[in-house]
């Protein structure tokens, strides 16, 4: 690729292709990239860097994941969008995705487990977490806010180090046992939520310092809450509650919102 500097298209049509290598940003002169009627399944992140390209045709590759239909058919602005996004995760920790109308995930996990600390994931459509996220063994914070999600993987809990989790605005009906399995939790927000039951095991989550729940549909809270020893903020606007249990009542050391 290196001796074809001064190109400025390419089309690469209906070759076959199942990936686009990051060595194609050596071309640092091209404008315009043609890549349909392949069997594409992911492209390189570093393509995202490409600042001179203007024109990106990736149609017709039913096995293309990354990026996704739903990215790449807003345009290259959208596309190169979503590649930097994915290199800012690989090279600074942090990578948001919000607002990106994603259907499903499919990142390079593998690439991004080493430095990849903050996810943002809110406003979008996901309705599931594929298990290979649990990979991202040295996430801190992930925001899955506003989404369709009913359910975790439940390999969830490999995420160990995760300290601040937000659930808020989707459609769990239960707290996933899988939480209960994040010993560095700090932050939990599960707002807005058609939620009736917390886990019996929230007593494991010994870091825990805020717990929002506005909005769900909690009847009554279980007395494990009471034990949770680093709990500072509890808020529970919004819910059918019957009264607190003395034990977490008469706890002076919580701030509680009702």
């Amino acid at each position: 690729i290196s001796t074809l500097h001064s190109l400025t298209e390419w089309s690469l049509n209906d070759n076959r292709l199942r990936e686009v290598p990051a060595s194609v940003c050596k071309l640092t002169r091209l404008k315009e990239l043609s890549i349909m009627d392949n069997k594409l399944s992911s492209i390189a992140p570093e393509v995202g860097l490409m600042t001179t390209l203007r024109r990106l045709q990736l149609e017709n590759n039913a096995m293309l994941k990354c990026p996704p239909a739903e990215v790449y058919t807003r345009g290259i602005q959208a596309t190169l969008n979503y590649l930097r996004s994915i290199m800012q995760g690989m090279s600074a920790g942090s990578v948001d995705l919000s607002s990106s109308s994603l259907s499903s995930l499919h990142l390079p996990f593998d690439r991004l487990a080493v430095k990849l600390r903050a996810l943002q994931l809110s406003n979008n459509l996901l309705d599931e977490i594929p298990q290979s996220m649990a990979n991202l063994s040295n996430l801190t914070v992930l925001w899955l806010d506003n989404n369709k999600l009913s359910s975790l993987p439940n390999n969830f809990g490999r995420m160990r180090g995760l300290q601040s989790l937000s659930l808020a605005g989707n459609s769990f009906s239960a707290m996933p046992a899988c939480i209960c399995d994040l010993p560095c939790l700090e932050s939990l927000n599960m707002d807005e939520n058609p939620m009736r039951f917390l886990h019996p095991r929230m007593s494991e989550l010994q870091s825990l310092r805020v717990l929002s729940l506005r909005n769900n549909r909690l009847t009554m809270l279980p007395s494990s809450v009471a034990g949770l020893s680093s709990l500072r903020k509890l808020c529970l606007q919004g819910n059918p509650l019957a009264p607190l249990p003395p034990s977490l009542r008469d706890r002076r050391d919580v701030e509680l919102e009702l």
